[in-house]
């Protein structure tokens, strides 16, 4: 009787965590800031107006950039399994050596 109670904890206890964290990353990835992008293209601007400055590029590049900029897609990036063969991180799951052999 007690073995079935402690199995009922242990298991309720994991799904408690499993939603909250669940939770936890769909409230990250939406924090409903749109500031960001535009931020971000600011900085972008004041970067090429000083290579500019520093004459490293023309203006006309600079623009060419910055048009560029605001036409790419919105793609976030990705991480973790990317079907070649697993997660290639820290030398990657190879083999149970660590840390794992350099392939040429």
């Amino acid at each position: 009787m007690w073995r079935s109670k402690k199995f009922l904890v242990v298991a309720l206890l994991a799904v408690v965590v499993l939603l909250a964290s669940t939770a936890g990353v769909a409230l990250a990835a939406d924090n409903g800031d749109d500031s960001e992008p535009e931020a971000k293209y600011e900085a972008l601007e004041n970067y090429l107006q000083s290579l500019v400055e520093q004459e490293k590029i023309t203006q006309a590049q600079a623009d060419e950039y910055l048009n560029w900029w605001q036409s790419k897609p919105d793609v976030p990036l990705q991480f973790g399994f990317h079907g070649h063969g697993g997660f290639r991180g820290m030398g990657g799951m190879r083999g149970f050596g660590w840390p794992c052999p350099p392939t040429e």
